[in-house]
């Protein structure tokens, strides 16, 4: 299977954004024809002597004289103005009611059920834990995940505009059928659409689409509220809803055509992602096997199937006549890439018996497996903010940095899946709980100096209930005795369950965690990365506030933010003046910057500054971004080492930026 992770992060999204341009183009011959077919049809139908004295016999009693003109040209323009206006309105309110809804507006369409992130069933367990340990391996936020109840086929989906707002969504068959590890590949496949940026391609299909299915559907709905027997007024329309479905097929004939083109490409390349982050190419075979073992295979029925079929991990509707009309590639040529070995027989389905399965699966196991000799052995140091992400090999550091945005390794998966499954059992509970993410996210914030502290649960016991100190208290120790390698993958195990709380419980928790961070006049890095995510993720959701747009396009408007940026990163991987010097004109020149630039003074450095060059560079273009964080990686790492300070800013640069950082992990071997 081709190998495609020469590819870095922003190459991928720069691709899917411009098969979204071409995409655009493909449509418009498409609405084209559909317009003009229909705008004649409905002229030809309201002109035509004979259809206006059968309905003016029914409403007026008297007919019409019969040599009136077929054609009148001002009735067509009319007509075809109207329809245009009403193909492009559908459009345009489709694709803000999927954006403005997000991931979730979606995966409630198809009658996704939101999964509780602290359910006790064993299949919902493992389905979380498996879409929680690739979220935190990729560097995004754990998405909030759904499952389609009624949907016994395998099969799966993610959606979304962007990873903060992206859900994953599963059949019932996926957990009745599927063990660990195959639903850990079919899983990757979809993380892999999101890396690859194909979620916002996928999620402004549904709007496209919407657009030239609009008048199927409507003559679908016509039929079905008139035609009713002895009511000759409603056989008329039901008659014109017949042959205005029977047109606006084109449209479905046509919008199928562009989607299937586009989707089947995409899904031999998310195989091959897939294969590459977990490594493990027979899980992904099996789940597809078993697919092609099962008597309902991947179908998912449900009258918005059409419409977003192109989302789902295998094909969800009846298999079409034309190979050319099918989303998916067919399912043995999918898994003839995968195993070679493959002779055409699918095995005998049965229920999948997960009742006592423990849902990490295989994660206890991973601490024992090799990871890649070739990575070096990294390891943290837990002492307090000068720990170290060690490797001898700078160019090595600088270079994997870059490589890993969007394209994490089978590492990456390892680590994470010890990390959760290492929690005790109180953090575990409480992070999957509304109300104890909350209390976990003020654990992490309590300082460790025990008069600032004090003073912080004094001031929280003021604007909080009881019942979330009690909880507190008995998390404080448990939070306390963590590595910080461990706390920000706590922050984003949090986030699906900060999601269920109210508008009113999120702006009360989010002035708390500012209250918590300013308790000692002063915000430390990890309190800045904190709240970054949080405000990054939850803010659109609760207080809708809109992403940044691309405004500078080449690197002088902000060069000035740039170099107060890389000034405040040397400085916080080392107090030795001549090691940030070098980290500092390492950066700089990264940048291709001739302006003769020299790092700031330390004491200029502050966070304050830090957050308002951050700010201003996350108007940057995709291209622009990229030189950024590239400068960045190479400043944290030309000393031959990361530290954990280096690690988590460089963290909130890349969530900042709207680029999935992986996990600076540790070998399990060391």
């Amino acid at each position: 299977m081709r190998n495609n992770s020469n590819t870095d992060f922003f190459a991928k999204q720069d691709k899917a954004r411009k098969k979204t341009a071409i995409l655009f183009l493909y449509f418009i011959p498409a609405i084209i024809i559909t317009v003009l077919v229909i705008s004649i049809f409905i002229h030809l139908f309201i002109s035509s002597p004979l259809m206006l004295n059968d309905f003016i016999r029914f409403y007026g009693g008297y007919q019409v004289d019969n040599s009136t003109p077929w054609y009148r040209p001002g009735l067509y323009l009319w007509v075809l103005s109207i329809v245009t206006w009403l193909v492009i309105f559908s459009n345009l309110v489709k694709i803000r009611e999927v954006s403005r809804g997000g991931g979730i507006a979606i995966a409630e369409m198809l009658g996704g059920r939101v999964v509780n992130p602290g359910s006790k069933n064993p299949g919902e367990r493992k389905l979380l834990n498996v879409v929680e340990e690739m979220a935190i391996a990729s560097g995004i936020p754990v998405p909030m995940v759904f499952v389609m109840d009624r949907v016994e086929g395998i099969n799966a989906f993610a959606a979304g505009f962007s990873p903060e707002d992206t859900v994953i969504s599963a059949t019932m068959g996926c957990i009745r059928y599927l063990d660990r590890d195959e639903l850990q590949g079919v899983i990757a496949h979809e993380f892999s659409h999101i890396l690859n940026g194909d979620m916002v391609l996928n999620s402004r299909f549904i709007g496209m689409l919407h657009g030239i299915l609009f008048f199927s559907l409507l003559g679908a709905r016509i039929m079905k509220v008139t035609g009713k027997p002895g009511d000759n007024a409603g056989i008329f329309f039901y008659i014109f809803g017949l042959f205005l479905q029977m047109i606006g097929s084109i449209g479905v004939f046509f919008g199928k055509l562009i989607k299937c083109a586009v989707s089947r490409q995409r899904e031999f390349l998310a195989d091959a992602y897939a294969v590459q982050f977990t490594r493990n190419p027979m899980g992904l075979a099996g789940a597809l096997k078993k697919i092609g073992g099962l008597r309902g295979g991947s179908r998912v029925y449900n009258a918005y199937a059409e419409i977003v079929s192109h989302l789902f991990f295998s094909n969800g509707l009846r298999q079409p006549f034309m190979k050319s009309m099918a989303t998916h590639p067919p399912i043995e040529d999918r898994i003839l890439k995968l195993d070679k070995y493959f002779d055409g027989t699918y095995p005998v389905m049965n229920v999948y018996s997960d009742l006592d399965e423990d849902p990490f699966g295989d994660a206890v196991t991973y601490k024992n497996k090799d990871i890649d000799k070739k990575h070096g052995e990294l390891s943290l140091e837990a002492s307090g903010g000068e720990e170290i992400v060690r490797k001898l090999d700078g160019s090595y550091i600088i270079g994997s940095i870059s490589s890993t945005i969007g394209n994490p390794q089978a590492n990456h998966i390892l680590y994470a899946s010890a990390l959760i499954s290492g929690l005790h059992d109180k953090v575990a509970e409480s992070v999957h709980d509304p109300y104890g993410a909350c209390a976990v996210i003020y654990c992490l914030l309590l300082d460790k100096k025990s008069e600032i502290r004090k003073s912080q649960i004094e001031r929280l016991k003021r604007y909080s209930d009881n019942s979330l100190m009690g909880d507190m208290k008995k998390l404080i120790p448990l939070i306390d005795s963590l590595g910080r390698e461990t706390r920000l993958p706590l922050v984003d195990m949090a986030i699906p369950s900060l999601k269920h709380l109210s508008r009113v419980q999120y702006v009360a928790f989010r002035d708390n965690m500012k209250r918590l961070a300013e308790a000692d006049k002063k915000v430390s890095i990890f309190e800045y990365t904190l709240q970054c995510i949080i405000i990054r993720c939850l803010d659109p959701l609760f207080l809708k506030s809109a992403p940044s747009k691309s405004v500078y396009y080449t690197i002088e408007p902000i060069i000035l933010e740039c170099f107060e940026l890389l000034s405040f990163l040397s400085w916080h991987g080392t107090k030795e003046e001549a090691v940030s010097d070098k980290s500092f004109n390492s950066g700089m020149a990264e940048l291709q910057n001739k302006g003769g630039y020299t790092i700031l003074p330390i004491e200029k450095c502050n966070l304050k500054t830090f957050d308002r060059a951050l700010k201003k560079i996350t108007a940057a273009s995709p291209g622009i971004k990229k030189r950024v964080l590239n400068a960045c990686s190479i400043c944290v790492a030309v000393d031959s080492k990361i530290t954990i300070n280096e690690a988590e800013l460089l963290r909130a640069v890349a969530d900042s930026l709207g680029c999935p950082l992986p996990l600076f992990f540790q070998n399990y071997n060391t």
